[in-house]
């Protein structure tokens, strides 16, 4: 009784894990973007560009000393433009999905940009949100931000337990990572000596490492895995910021759930799982070595975090112009690991981070530029759930029963034109084929369908001397075909 609600669920769905091993049913993957929930307002569909921000930090004390007074970007709407002596400076408006002045928060930003992908993550979609911009931007106050002023990171792990306190149909299971990418070395964070990890590719398309991941069953918790992570990544001072990033650090949430169902009904109906990442990403920035001042491990740092970001911008430069040609993911780890947000399987935002100072102009340029090619950038988005042999044998049955009334209305309404056209002696030949074609289409999809239903009854019957095991332990089984260890 005096476990919070938003953790109630999350204990539950551990438990049942314990559960002893028993045969596996066959598992598929199955992709389809209609078993989300209904539409809600703002809901993602499956084809979407990226969405992109820019956010403008304040002069610091540096860029003040240097300062043009007469040079300034103005920002109406959702657009910047580059001024100086009064006249806008020719080719330098930028028009974006999102634009954030010097007053804004980073509450601000996570309410415009962060939120739906939050959502669209304890929904089944696979959600990425990544902040870019030139070192001593303001990406890492963006997305880490202080104790007074929480970032776009902890604001969203907050949001991920608000919302599935709220989903009381379903049981949820958490587990988080944390690495850096280091001299293009990838780091585990929270543990010291799992280093040099490798990068995989699971059967549904789903890319990652070999981070440790720790179960998880509040936001107190996951932030506490944050802090923790945050000591043990690499930075270092330079010329343009005291505390300057020296890695690419990506925050990942696994959430996986599946529906309540009574024992009966779960026996006769199956198991039914939505697994998807929620990724944070803060990227190290890109450095010039006369702004910087960097020497020795310094300039190597910049060397390889260079080389990232120029993968990164072009990948997003190939893909803004649909190229159809190779696109380079496997240059750079970062990139590599970015593969499903850049034109895969996720809902991605991008926050720029910019600075209005005029010495650092051409970088702000720069970055609007990467900003701008980021918002072409289309991804197709699908809800990503795990079914077994009889959650596909009722999801069959059910567009059995869909196709029958859609096959019925058509049917009726080919009468009806018929009928209508036969009177007014206006019908015309294609449409009649159109609707006749449309007509065994259906009949030809209703067939394919009770064969598949006919085979999964087979495999059902002859599977176990047709008996099955609970759902609870077929969830179980899922999570270990993806390839999912079970904690001690």
């Amino acid at each position: 009784s005096t476990i919070p609600s938003t953790t109630r669920t999350l204990i539950h769905s551990s438990q049942f894990l314990k559960l002893p091993t028993l045969p596996l049913p066959r598992v598929s993957p199955m992709n389809d973007a209609s078993q989300s929930p209904p539409p809600e307002e703002d809901d993602p569909s499956t084809i979407q560009s990226v969405e992109v921000a820019v956010r403008m930090r304040p002069l610091n004390s540096r860029e003040k000393e240097r300062h043009d007074p007469n040079f300034l970007w103005r920002i109406e709407s959702d657009s910047l433009a580059q001024e100086l002596n009064g006249k806008v400076v020719p080719n330098t408006t930028f028009p974006f999905n999102h634009v954030f002045g010097q007053e804004s928060q980073n509450m601000d930003i996570f309410e415009s940009v962060a939120k739906r992908v939050v959502r669209a993550a304890v929904d089944g979609f696979n959600g990425v949100i990544f902040a870019y911009g030139q070192t001593s931007s303001g990406k890492t106050h963006t997305m880490i931000g202080t104790e007074s002023e929480p970032g776009v990171t902890p604001l969203s792990i907050n949001h991920v337990f608000a919302l599935i306190g709220k989903k009381t149909e379903r049981d949820f299971l958490m587990r988080a990572s944390y690495v850096e990418i280091y001299n293009e070395n990838i780091r585990d964070l929270l543990r010291a000596d799992n280093e040099n990890l490798k990068v995989h590719e699971d059967f549904t398309g789903r890319v990652f490492t070999d981070a440790h991941e720790e179960i998880v069953t509040s936001a107190d918790e996951v932030l506490d895995l944050m802090r923790k992570g945050e000591m043990a990544r690499t930075f270092g001072s330079t010329n343009m910021n005291d505390r300057s990033s020296r890695s690419h650090t990506i925050f990942t949430i696994v959430i996986e759930s599946r529906l309540r169902v009574a024992g009966e009904h779960a026996a006769e109906d199956g198991v039914s799982v939505r697994a998807s990442a929620l990724s944070l990403v803060d990227l190290a920035g890109s450095e010039r070595v006369a702004s910087t001042g960097a020497e020795g491990v310094r300039l190597k740092e910049g060397g390889h975090i260079n080389k990232s970001l120029l993968t990164l911008g072009t990948v997003i430069n190939k893909l803004s112009e649909g190229s159809t040609g190779h696109i380079p993911y496997r240059d750079a780890k970062l990139t590599r690991i970015l593969q499903p947000a850049l034109g895969g399987n996720a809902c991605t935002s991008v926050i720029c981070a910019v600075t209005p100072a005029s010495i650092h102009a051409e970088e702000t340029v720069s970055t609007l530029n990467f900003a701008s090619r980021a918002m072409k950038v289309t991804n197709h988005m699908q809800c990503n759930e795990i079914l077994d042999d009889r959650a596909m044998l009722r999801k069959a049955q059910k567009e059995i029963e869909n196709l029958k009334t859609l096959l019925l209305q058509t049917q009726s309404q080919n009468n009806s034109m018929t009928s209508i056209m036969g009177n007014h002696n206006m019908m015309k030949s294609s449409e009649a084929e159109k609707l006749t074609g449309k007509l065994g289409a259906l009949e030809n999809q209703i067939g394919a369908l009770r064969k598949d239903k006919i085979s999964l009854q087979e495999r059902i019957k002859n599977s176990n001397d047709g008996k099955f095991a609970s759902d609870a332990t077929q969830y179980k089984l899922v999570l270990q075909k993806l390839g999912i260890e079970e904690e001690n």
